[in-house]
Formats: C-alpha cells, sequence, structure tokens
C-alpha cells in the first residue's frame, strides 16, 4: 500500500456506477418482471432471467457511453463503439463484473416473491425484537 496506493477516487467511481446499473436493473425489472417458478427451485427459474437482465444493464451502459460522448461533443455512435475500450474481452470481463451484480439481486428479489418480505429479513437479519 505504501509503494502503490489506491487512490480514493476508483472507489466513488465504482460507488456511481453501481448505482447506475442499480437503475438499470429497475428499468429491466420494468420491462421483464422476475418470475420465480417454484417446481425448479430459485435458482434455476432465474438464471435465464438474470442473463437477460445482463443484456439489459449492457445495452443501457452502451447507451450511456453513447450520451456521455453526445455531452462531450463526440459522435454518439462513436462513442457507444469506444465503450469498453473497444476490447470484447474488456467487454467481456465487464458482463461478468455485471451478472456477478446482478445475481445476487436476483436471488434476493427471488426469496421476497417465494417467501414474502418479512420472512425474507428474518431469515437474513434475524427475528425482529420486540420492544
Amino acid at each position: 500500500m505504501d509503494i502503490r496506493p489506491i487512490p480514493l477516487s476508483i472507489f466513488w467511481f465504482a460507488l456511481i456506477k453501481a448505482a447506475l446499473c442499480a437503475k438499470f436493473m429497475l428499468v429491466g425489472q420494468a420491462i421483464f418482471p422476475i418470475k420465480v417458478n417454484r417446481h425448479h427451485g430459485i435458482v434455476k427459474s432465474l438464471f435465464i432471467e438474470s442473463l437477460f437482465y445482463l443484456v439489459v444493464v449492457l445495452a443501457l451502459n452502451y447507451f450511456e457511453a453513447g450520451l456521455d460522448g453526445l455531452i462531450h461533443g463526440k459522435n454518439f455512435f462513436i462513442s457507444m463503439t469506444a465503450f469498453g475500450q473497444s476490447n470484447p474481452l474488456h467487454v467481456l470481463a465487464m458482463a461478468i463484473v455485471y451478472w456477478l451484480i446482478v445475481w445476487p439481486y436476483l436471488i434476493f428479489a427471488g426469496f421476497k416473491l417465494s417467501l414474502g418480505t418479512p420472512a425474507t429479513l428474518s431469515i437474513l437479519f434475524g427475528p425482529k425484537k420486540s420492544s
């Protein structure tokens, strides 16, 4: 850490990126609501949906890159193609990270749909203490 300190600005950037990803997840959820098939279980029934949500998040990130280019006086489509530094491996790595963000959210949402909010919160945080 003393030789190569990590700048704190990266964490703020990650926090902003996570907020944008959450906003994009809400858009995806409005387009394609989460459905849990009780016969297949939560994980199995949400895996394909997680891939759909990943495509939505990636598409909206491409769109965001295009709008960012427009704001900075560049061509929209050229800015879109520059997303991920125009490197397919970089986009794939970002897609894996986005999926790792999307997947736990969908599992949590699946639990809430299957068990209800009070039961899910009780499982995750323990029973509510009475005062």
